[in-house]
């Protein structure tokens, strides 16, 4: 539980009836619902907030209670003047746990060391996230109007290595330097107003439960100071459409001339333009905002705002990297990543030169201009040289596009029912691609070997670039915030296009498919499809504990790795399936069946490497098919006999089975089923 349900459950029936009796005072249960609504007055409109969340207009009027002719007990009154009342020795500018909390003398002191305890569980999982945020562990913190240090104890017991810097009021101050006297000096104390002070550098720059507390214009400022003084800017408040937002909001309405609790919307523009929204599994009622400057170089609007994120902590990462002279393996040995793991990766996907080798230009190059230069430069050349091929602009009859009409359809009869946008069709293929995600900043990634083959355009469409286009449709409009990490992004999609286009049997499938989209597949199976494909969207996120999760598992996977393609090892879906499973999954027998299904189907698949690129093909495999501790493998075959592909699959025990013809997998999954 954060500070704000503590104060709220603890003086729940005492703030609730302040409010009622403020409402019989103003009579506004006896005024019409229609000039209710149209208060021109802010803080009539948080008590109005606050007597509609707690349904005292759904019926007849509640009983007038007494309350104490102080504190809150005066919100009548400072409605009718629109004036706050004075900030005292007794006063507090929040809402009190207890009536009795307005008459306690040493009351900053209280309330300081209340907010020490309340804060403390959403201070540890804030500060656990950071380096998920940041691309890396922390080393300095800013902790801007930070209290008696709630944020800062618990980044410095969390990076022991790590400094903090505290800035509040004098008297705040003085409590703080007692509560955190145990780190010495590791933390550094700054009174005064943080709008006007210049502080150092910091790696992370954190406005907790402060903005709240002042008006748009002193939040600007605030905001401005944090993204001057840190290289992530991390604001934690309290959402307004909560029960404790809009209780909190009519305690600003009381004691402050401006303060408010501000939708994420309002907050946005005084932020770095990059930024991502996130949930803290101990604060559902709260939200936090992580935001990066933009490199310069990463202005173009082509780069997708979600994405563009993704690359500038990508390329402050790699630029903190060179500052502390610790250049990446791939620097050092001039190897890509993927190569120097051949004893786990197979040769075709270390020869993949759009997603494991993109680099333009010697490997030595530095980390940030070799992040910035493929996809500022060498991406959007790509593109625009596919973009020139006539396939591109021949106008489409989409009567003549069976295969990809029927996916699409398919896709769109789930988006409709998440209540998300459906797919529109578009009059030319350049123009569908446009309207995706990646459309205006990348290649068609895996359509090269087909873009220019001789033939009618429909048939060429229809037999070859189905896969690929649907895969891109699947990622959605170009406006949708992005699942952090990228790699949990990509295997969400790679899934809802293999659902939606399994293309088995066909030589046009995505290369690979099968060993990204199963870890999708885990999610959905574990969450349910509606809500994947909502998250997906950017409308709801998937529940907070598995969002923390999954990006520090990202994060942390491509800290180590560095690959230029942002992803996780291929090949290596376990922790992905791990941790979608970690808290149980519930009874659907019918989706178990399809992930077996799917499962035979990539131990039958074959993918090679010819002069046009990757080609995927399905024929039964030579060797027997296992299944032991919930995962399937099958010994490959050519070049990649080293490595055996692993698919997870909700089957206990250990079988072996042999797929003779393709035409058995459904009734072999069945069989596994019944097992």
């Amino acid at each position: 539980m954060d500070v704000f349900s503590a104060a709220l459950d603890s003086g729940f029936a005492f703030l609730r009836d302040a409010a009622i009796a403020a409402a019989h005072e103003l009579g506004l249960f006896d005024a019409p619902a229609a000039a209710r609504a149209e208060s021109p007055s802010r803080r009539m409109r948080a008590l109005l907030a606050v007597l509609d969340a707690i349904g005292a207009f759904d019926g007849p009027p509640p009983p007038c209670p007494q309350v104490p002719r102080e504190g809150w007990g005066r919100l009548a009154e400072v409605i009718r003047t629109d004036r706050p009342l004075p900030l005292g020795p007794t006063s507090s500018p929040e809402p009190t746990p207890s009536p009795e909390r307005t008459t306690s003398p040493p009351l900053e002191t209280r309330y300081q060391q209340h907010l020490l305890v309340a804060s403390a569980p959403a201070a540890r999982e804030l500060v656990a996230r950071l380096p998920a945020w940041l691309g890396r562990d922390p080393r300095s913190l800013l902790d801007l109007g930070g209290g008696a240090g709630a944020y800062t104890a618990a980044f410095l017991d969390a990076y022991p290595a790590a400094r903090a810097t505290l800035v509040d009021r004098e008297d705040v101050i003085a409590l703080a330097r007692e509560a955190l006297a145990r780190f010495g000096d590791r933390v550094t104390f700054v009174a005064g107003d943080a709008r006007e002070l210049i502080v150092g550098p910091h790696d992370v720059a954190l406005l907790a439960n402060v903005l709240h507390l002042h008006g748009p214009q002193a939040c600007a400022d605030l905001c401005a100071a944090a993204a001057r003084a840190g290289e992530l800017v991390v604001i934690k408040d309290l959402r307004p459409d909560t029960l404790q937002g809009r209780f909190f909001a009519l305690g600003m309405a009381i004691y402050t001339d401006a303060g408010d609790v501000h939708a994420t919307e309002d907050i946005l523009p005084w932020l770095p333009e990059l930024v991502a929204e996130h949930r803290l599994e101990v604060a559902e009622e709260g939200f936090v905002l992580t935001a990066i400057a933009r490199p310069p170089e990463l202005a173009d609007p082509a780069i997708p705002p979600g994405f563009a994120r993704v690359l500038a902590r990508a390329v402050a990462h790699e630029r903190a990297s060179a500052r502390r002279n610790t250049p990446s393996e791939n620097a050092r040995t001039n190897t890509p990543p993927e190569a120097a793991q051949s004893n786990t990766c197979p040769p075709a996907f270390r020869h993949n030169n759009v997603l494991t080798e993109p680099r333009e230009g010697p490997f030595d190059q530095d980390p940030a201009d070799a992040v910035l230069t493929h996809y500022t430069r060498a991406m959007p050349a790509r593109r625009a040289e596919q973009l020139a091929l006539p396939i591109f602009h021949a106008p489409l009859d989409w009567s003549r596009l069976p295969r990809l009409s029927a996916a699409i359809d398919r896709l769109n009869a789930i988006l409709i029912g998440a209540g998300v946008r459906p797919v529109e069709r578009a009059p030319t293929l350049a123009a569908l691609y446009e309207r995706t995600y990646y459309g205006r900043l990348m290649p068609l990634l895996y359509g090269d070997a087909h873009l220019q083959r001789e033939g009618e355009p429909h048939a060429i469409i229809d037999r070859y670039l189905v896969a690929p286009l649907v895969h891109e449709l699947c990622h959605l409009g170009p406006e949708r915030p992005p699942i952090d990490p990228p790699h949990l992004d990509e295997c969400i999609g790679g899934w809802l296009a293999i659902h939606v286009h399994g293309a088995f049997g066909d030589d046009d499938a995505i290369y690979g498919a099968p060993w990204l989209a199963q870890v999708g597949q885990a999610v959905a199976r574990t969450f349910g499809i509606r809500a994947v494909v909502r998250a997906h969207a950017g409308i709801e996120p998937l529940p907070a504990w598995f969002t923390r999760a999954a990006e520090e598992l990202g994060w942390r996977d491509w800290t180590a790795r560095r690959s230029l393609h942002l992803l996780a090892d291929t090949m290596d879906p376990a922790p992905w399936v791990a941790l979608a499973r970690s808290r149980g999954v519930p009874e659907d027998p019918a989706f178990d069946r399809i992930i077996i299904r799917d499962a035979l189907r990539a131990m039958c698949l074959v993918s090679e490497r010819d002069g046009a690129g990757f080609r995927t093909r399905a024929e039964a495999p030579p060797g027997p098919v296992v299944v032991a501790e919930g995962w399937m493998t099958t010994a490959r075959r050519g070049d990649i006999d080293r490595v055996d592909p692993r698919y997870w699959v909700p089957i206990a025990g250990t079988h072996e089975l042999r797929i003779r013809a393709l035409d058995e997998i459904e009734t072999l999954s069945a069989r596994l089923c019944s097992a």
